[in-house]
């Protein structure tokens, strides 16, 4: 795991080796143990890196020949030592035993095809010498970071944005349309950012930089999703399936944790992972007077498994000391509350660890989510929609969000409001917009023209693929992802192995939710490890109670930040409609309390950002 950064001049000599290195050490955090750079006359390449496999010879930047080819690289490929069999059976050499040196040597022996022989998480730069090109590139569901910079001058590419904010000649403004997205759903608009200067690479692209040109291409898309209907098959599958990969991704040459939250998926994690490592060490969160809190759960789990669990309370007080520094954390708007809670963790296990598992994407793509059981519903709700005159809901008055408009509403305008927490009129006061039309994020959209048009034909399935896209990638897996590296710490994600992604597509959503019952292959699975009775509790999930703290000294601190001389500083927000908001938290307006969390967010990440507008 490491922070990469590179920056491409388009005419002008590059800056100072000095401000280069300063812009690539603000990414220290992401790798304490070793860094390297290398430049020609048009091109810097820099990274730090956290040490994981081949710690003695992993050092990049990886330089083959005499400048002839370049890597800098971010993540870890599971199936390396497969392709490097592979590799050494055609007669390529090598001289370290790292993931890094296969990579590159992949890309050399087969070219831009290498791509799709990869299993793993990653954000790469290869410069080729003989194609004067550099090659950037992200692995397929985006658990690795990447983000582009572009003026007339330059490209900047970058693992997090704090590298190019530390350039000098780079202006930045926020952009609207991620804006109006993250005080609608709570996260940035996918593959945009923050800032209209700056994109991310989509997952599953990559892009070639040549003579003062950029070409993004796609290089994977799944598109077989002929559905898997024998339920006992099924299981075998995704069992062997996790097998596989909890053993591939365990594999480092440091000590290996787990996140565990006594939930199915982390359950599932623990039980595998003990088998490979009877001195696992497993990390809970657990949230006192909380009647949610799953921690007695988690350590009754681990005790069965013969696994040390180390528990560890949170309090509203862990929220208030590290409130600010989070915010720092993120280079986007964010506002997911565990992350907070995910921080204190990270910061505690990476005193015995390097590296931990998390049980991301189990309710993505194994039916977690009660959204999914109202697949059929919201199908029937289109259908009706489509039959009825534009704009009819209005006329019959239907408050429900999910009717807003009714009669000119595809399934994927009704979907997207399962997600919203401020709805389009509440964010329009708040910023002061006197819009009166619907935003437009037409991503759900294609994502959904993009499932169908591979003859997908199951709704819940449907779903879980704009899911896994949009929301698992901008918000899940960036939250998982800053708030481990923040404290130098590596999470891998078994249950979102390539294998595994593209099998939990093709699960039939009849067998997928069984009855009604949420991830129910995931506990056929899981009772071969577990008895029934702790495999079948009711899905609790691990959320921060900031609606609760917010009753308490959060909301004075609250409002300590989201004073009316700093909001009219720099005038994003409507001061009227921010106090309005702190008006109804102090009635006890639990919905409002959401509200003021983004907010405070928002406020919070410009502060310590120190960005203006």
């Amino acid at each position: 795991m490491c922070g990469i950064f590179g920056y491409i001049s388009k005419s002008k000599p590059l800056p100072s080796d000095n401000v280069l290195v300063e812009a690539l050490d603000e990414q220290y955090h992401r790798g304490p143990d070793d860094s390297g750079t290398w430049k020609n006359d048009a091109i810097f390449l820099g990274m730090r890196r956290l040490s994981i496999i081949d710690l003695e010879h992993g050092h990049q930047p990886i330089i083959k020949g005499k400048d002839d080819y370049v890597l800098v690289y971010n993540g870890e490929i599971y199936n390396y030592k497969k392709l490097r069999v592979e590799l050494i059976s055609d007669g390529v050499q090598f001289t370290t035993h790292s993931d890094s040196e296969v990579l590159l040597n992949a890309y050399i022996h087969w070219g831009i095809s290498f791509l799709d022989r990869l299993d793993g998480m990653f954000a790469f730069a290869i410069y080729d010498k003989a194609k004067n090109h550099l090659l950037i590139a992200r692995d397929r569901i985006g658990e690795k970071p990447l983000s582009i910079y572009e003026d007339e001058d330059k490209w900047v590419i970058s693992s997090e944005m704090r590298s190019i904010r530390k350039l000098p000649n780079t202006r930045f403004s926020i952009d609207r349309n991620s804006m109006e997205h993250y005080f609608t759903f709570g996260y940035c608009y996918p593959q945009n950012s923050s800032y209209s200067q700056v994109k991310k690479l989509h997952p599953g692209h990559y892009a070639i930089i040549s003579d003062g040109e950029m070409s993004i291409q796609r290089y994977h898309s799944i598109s077989n999703f002929s559905l898997l209907s024998n339920e006992n098959e099924v299981i075998e599958l995704v069992n062997q399936g996790i097998e596989r990969a909890v053993e591939a991704q365990m594999v480092a040459d440091v000590p290996v944790g787990v996140f565990f939250s006594g939930g199915i998926d982390s359950s599932i994690l623990l039980a595998k992972m003990a088998k490979h490592n009877p001195d696992l060490l497993s990390y809970t969160i657990g949230l006192k007077n909380n009647p949610e809190d799953e921690s007695r759960h988690a350590k009754t789990v681990a005790n069965y498994l013969g696994v040390t669990n180390k528990t560890y309370w949170y309090t509203e007080n862990d929220l208030l000391h590290s409130h600010q520094k989070i915010c720092s954390s993120f280079d986007d708007f964010f506002s997911n509350a565990s992350a907070f809670a995910l921080h204190l963790l990270s910061e505690i296990a990476v005193k015995d660890v390097k590296v931990v598992l998390c049980g991301d994407g189990g309710d993505e793509l194994f039916g977690g989510y009660s959204r999914y059981a109202k697949a059929e519903k919201f199908k029937k709700i289109a259908l009706i929609n489509q039959l009825l005159p534009s704009k009819s809901g209005k006329s019959l008055k239907l408050k429900n969000k999910y009717f807003r408009n009714l009669g000119s509403d595809s399934f994927t305008s009704i979907y997207q409001r399962t997600f919203e927490i401020m709805q389009p009129t509440e964010v329009r006061s708040l910023l002061q917009d006197t819009n009166e039309n619907e935003f437009s994020f037409p991503y759900f959209k294609e994502y959904s023209n993009e499932y169908r048009s591979n003859n997908g034909t199951d709704i819940l399935n449907e779903m879980a693929y704009i899911d896994i896209y949009s929301r698992l990638s901008e918000s899940f897996l960036t939250k998982t992802d800053r708030m481990t590296m923040a404290s130098s710490l590596e999470s891998r994600v078994p249950l979102l192995s390539r294998e595994l992604i593209e099998l939990g597509l093709r699960i039939d959503g009849k067998i997928k939710m069984k009855n009604g019952q949420s991830k129910y292959i995931l506990r056929k699975v899981l009772e071969k490890h577990l008895p029934t009775e702790m495999v079948n509790r009711k899905k609790q999930g691990f959320y921060v109670p900031v609606e609760d703290y917010f009753a308490t000294n959060f909301l004075s601190y609250a409002q300590e930040i989201l004073t009316d001389d700093f909001i009219k500083m720099n005038p994003i927000l409507n001061s009227r409609e921010v106090n309005r908001i702190i008006a109804e938290v102090k009635k006890g307006n639990r919905r409002y309390a959401r509200h003021l969390w983004h907010i405070l967010n928002f406020e919070t990440w410009r502060l310590v950002n120190q960005i203006k507008g």
